[in-house]
């Protein structure tokens, strides 16, 4: 091969790696929250990149078909995580939510996924 030949070589070796770790650093850190309750609503937040984990948006839908529907579920109430060693934690306290299903979503930001808890039964 001649030296022109692994030049090109060499560069487009170079790009690729230029490529996918740009590729990897644009990637949304996933994300999962929790919900507890029904007396004291709280749960948490996991993810890998410790930045996911605090100052995130918390809201709570109260379920009203037999799947979440963030678009047609109410909105019941919603808070800001705080970072506290490895997880995030969110509290709304004791918010008088009647009998129902609930869930809770931990919205996106530009390094983060978004996730939805499970639902739950208060």
């Amino acid at each position: 091969m001649t030296i022109r030949g692994r030049i090109s070589v060499l560069v487009a070796v170079g790009c690729s790696v230029l490529l996918i770790a740009g590729i990897a650093l644009a990637a949304k850190a996933a994300t999962t929250v929790t919900i507890k309750g029904p007396d004291h609503v709280y749960g948490y937040i996991h993810s890998q990149k410790a930045k996911c984990l605090g100052g995130r948006t918390v809201r709570v839908y109260k379920q009203k078909g037999s799947t979440q529907k963030p678009s047609v579920d109410k909105v019941m109430d919603s808070t800001t995580s705080d970072r506290q060693g490895s997880r995030g934690n969110w509290d709304i306290g004791n918010p008088g939510f009647p009998s129902g299903k609930y869930y809770a979503e931990v919205t996106k930001t530009s390094s983060c996924q978004s996730a939805f808890s499970k639902t739950v039964k208060f």
